[in-house]
């Protein structure tokens, strides 16, 4: 008996190291792709909350670099998750995406990030600003991020499908 108490707290002590050592690679890599290597990085985009009427699935991530002056389009169409079960992608609605973001490099700076929706026409408005936050986008909406400052950022988005399944 005594000889299985070893063996697990062995393997629990061998599980918290290789955590900890994988993220130590992550934050490494990512330090390394920007321009200062001595910067700190940011958390992790914000966890999704959203009111209880609502049902969400499908969480993913998504993460990119945006040079000064660059911008990234998202288009919700090509994010939202078709289940069967849930509700078909449409205009009209009932399915949603909902995000957060955060600049997680550099950090805490990162602040000059511009979320705007694309409208009719192709003119836009601004929806957002800032290094965090959560948005939502209509099944055919699509929104760019604009940095607007002059420093290369890296962006972290977590995304979900959602709808009123009440309805």
């Amino acid at each position: 008996m005594e000889n299985n108490k070893n063996r697990i707290a062995i393997i629990v002590a061998v599980i918290g190291l290789i955590g900890s050592l994988g993220a130590v690679i992550i934050d490494k890599t990512l330090s390394k792709d920007s321009q200062n290597s001595n910067m700190d990085i940011g958390p992790h985009a914000p966890k999704i909350e959203i009111n209880q009427i609502y049902t969400i699935w499908g969480e993913k991530l998504m993460q990119f670099y945006l040079k000064p002056g660059k911008s990234k389009t998202i288009k919700a169409n090509e994010l939202y998750e078709y289940i069967a079960t849930y509700p078909e992608p449409s205009c009209a609605g009932p399915g949603f995406v909902v995000y957060t973001w955060q600049i997680r490099q550099p950090y805490p700076k990162g602040g000059d990030l511009e979320i705007r929706r694309t409208l009719q026409g192709g003119m836009t408005e601004q929806v957002s600003m800032g290094s965090t936050g959560k948005e939502t986008m209509g099944y055919c909406q699509e929104h760019v991020f604009k940095n607007n400052g002059g420093e290369k950022i890296y962006v972290e988005i977590r995304y979900a499908s959602a709808a009123n399944l009440n309805n």
